[in-house]
Order: structure tokens, then C-alpha cells, then sequence
């Protein structure tokens, strides 16, 4: 009979685990001359969390949060918030206030300069989570491997129910510029935007070029940025014809102030795509310094504002600067009493 093993040399057939790490074995031997590689999925960084067997064997491992100073870090001391728990995102949209979230679907909210014990919560137990963004401190939404998304208050989580938004993919970590609008990337290249309080009926479009986006970060609802695997990234900009609105709580329309009077200006501009997409807003004089009070006469307080695509909104009030009255007292007059000369004694009249 014929062999069909070459026994001149050594050769590596590695399939299914041996395909993972055979790339590696492969790569620093110096005894196979040939490797063939099969069904070998893909790295264990990637495999485990869309293993749901993954969620049953959690890490021993506490992974505890970091409060710290970014621009002087020093030596902070890690606090445990979730024991064992594998953390996979924290959002923070205050400084009194950070939620994370492990990969099992418990949340955790505490506040970063004082920890304590707080109690997990769970929010998603459907899959396994791959990130969180909050934004605001009353609305957080989380995304799984199983292309679900949930949708909770961190001050009271309940048990939201988990919605597909892009069923049979992984979902990882994006970002919620605004209470109503979430972008998230998913492990073929596509970004998906949904309502968060309303995510059925979202459509995933392809991002060209992308082969597996691993985060999203979105400065306003019309501007994202994303990044994958590879090390690519992506800018992304959608339509904006939203203008941006402003409010005027001082001066206040018609009022009418004195001379010399202080009073501080009081405005305010917002966006309906979200805080950061007001690129300028400004007025008279800063928010909070005095407005003019004086010269006499009827002014004019004019707010500008403006977003990162160029839309413009403008908004005047009128007060009038008067002068200070100084009132004159009156003399009290008494009905039917009159003053006597020197040496005469005064009385009423009578009728």
C-alpha cells in the first residue's frame, strides 16, 4: 500500500482550537515546513464574549473602577462595585454619579468619589453585554451579543426588556448624544441608530470599509466617529437641519429697570441633537455679568446661536433704563387745624 504521510518532514494540521492557535504555533516553528489552518473561528478575545456559556463561568476576577484626576492621576485606590463581575462599560454623566455594567447584565450606579457597597441590578438577561451609555442620570441603555438593546433608569433599573435592533450580530460599545437617539456598531462593519425608548424598526447600514467596529463615539446627534478591528476609523455625518433654540430668562421682555441698577444677564442655548452640538452662543456680555443699565432709555439684548453645521437662530428682548425718582415727602396736612401765631394757643374749628 501506497502512504499518503509525507514522513520527510513535519507538517501542522490544526483545526477548530488548533486552527486558533495555530497561527501563532506556526508562526515561531522552526520544524513545520507547511500549516494548514481549518475551521478556526476566531481569537478568544473576540470568541468569548458571544460564548453564552461565557455569562455561567463569570471571571473570579473583580474588576473595580478608578476615580482619578486625569491631568494629575496620581495612585487611586480601586473600590469593588461589582465583586467578580466582568465590567465592560461606565458612563458618567455627572460627577456624583457613574453607572456601570457587567458582561452578565447587572448594572451597578454609585457615585465615583464615594463608592460604597451598591446593590447590581440586573438589565439585560438575554445575552451578554458589550457596553453602556448614559445620556443623562435618569436614562442609561446597554447592548448585547445578541444584537438586543435595554433601556433603564439607573436610580431605579427594574427589569427593562431587552429589544433586537440587529438580530444575529454583535453589538459593542456606542454612544446616546441625546434621550432619543443611540448609535451603536456591530461585528460587520454596519451602525445601527435607534430611539432608545422606542428602538423597533432601527436598520443597520454597512459603513465602507469597515469590517468590524468595536466602538462609537458621537459628539452630537448628526456627528459620530468610529473605529474597528483593523484600526480603521470613521467619520460619520448625517443631515442637520435642526436650528439651534435659545432662551433669555434675564433681561426680561418689556422690564424696566433704574439707572445704575445691577442686574445679570441670564441665557441659555440648546440643540435638539444634543448640548454639544452648540458651537456658539453668546451675547451682549457673558452669561451672568451685568447687562447695561447705564444709560437712559429703551436697550436691545440680542442672544446668537449657532451649531457645528452652520444653523443660526436669533433671539432679542427690549427693556428700558429709567432714571431714579427721588420722591418728595409731603407735608401731613390735618383737616381743620390751623397754625396760631407766637403766644396764641391752637384748637380745632368746629362746624
Amino acid at each position: 500500500h501506497t502512504s499518503f504521510i509525507d514522513r520527510s518532514g513535519v507538517f501542522y494540521d490544526g483545526n477548530s482550537q488548533g486552527g486558533i492557535y495555530g497561527g501563532t504555533v506556526c508562526a515561531v516553528s522552526i520544524d513545520a515546513k507547511r500549516c494548514v489552518l481549518g475551521v478556526n473561528g476566531m481569537d478568544y478575545s473576540i470568541l468569548l464574549p458571544r460564548s453564552t456559556d461565557y455569562v455561567a463561568s463569570r471571571p473570579l476576577t473583580a474588576f473595580n473602577p478608578l476615580t482619578f484626576n486625569p491631568t494629575e492621576a496620581g495612585s487611586p485606590t480601586p473600590t469593588a462595585v461589582d465583586p467578580g463581575g466582568y465590567l465592560v462599560g461606565v458612563a458618567c454623566p455627572t460627577t456624583s454619579q457613574c453607572t456601570t455594567v457587567d458582561r452578565s447584565g447587572l448594572e451597578v450606579t454609585f457615585d465615583p468619589t464615594a463608592p460604597g457597597s451598591p446593590t447590581p441590578a440586573p438589565v439585560d438577561n438575554t445575552g451578554n453585554v458589550t457596553g453602556l451609555a448614559c445620556p443623562t442620570t435618569r436614562q442609561c441603555t446597554v447592548v448585547d451579543n445578541l444584537g438586543n438593546v435595554a433601556t433603564f433608569n439607573p436610580g431605579a433599573p427594574g427589569s427593562p426588556a431587552p429589544v433586537a435592533v440587529d438580530g444575529g450580530h454583535v453589538l459593542y460599545r456606542g454612544a446616546c448624544p441625546t434621550t432619543n437617539q443611540c448609535t451603536s456598531g456591530d461585528d460587520s462593519g454596519r451602525e445601527v441608530t435607534f430611539n432608545p425608548r422606542a428602538p423597533g424598526g432601527a436598520s443597520p447600514e454597512t459603513i465602507t470599509g469597515a469590517n468590524f467596529l468595536l466602538a462609537i463615539g458621537c459628539s452630537s446627534a448628526t456627528r459620530c466617529v468610529a473605529v474597528d478591528a483593523a484600526g480603521k476609523g470613521f467619520d460619520g455625518r448625517r443631515a442637520d437641519r435642526s436650528r439651534p433654540t435659545i432662551k433669555i430668562t434675564t433681561p426680561v421682555r418689556g422690564a424696566r429697570y433704574t439707572r445704575g441698577e445691577k442686574v445679570e444677564a441670564d441665557y441659555s442655548c440648546f440643540d435638539p441633537d444634543g448640548a454639544l452640538d452648540v458651537a456658539s452662543c453668546r451675547g451682549p456680555v457673558p452669561n451672568g455679568d451685568s447687562i447695561d443699565t447705564a444709560t437712559v432709555g429703551r436697550h436691545t439684548f440680542t442672544v446668537h446661536a449657532s451649531d457645528w453645521s452652520g444653523n443660526r437662530r436669533t433671539r432679542t428682548v427690549h427693556y428700558t433704563v429709567e432714571r431714579k425718582h427721588h420722591r418728595k415727602r409731603r407735608r401731613r396736612s390735618h383737616p381743620g387745624l390751623w397754625h396760631a401765631p407766637p403766644g396764641w394757643s391752637a384748637g380745632r374749628t368746629s362746624r
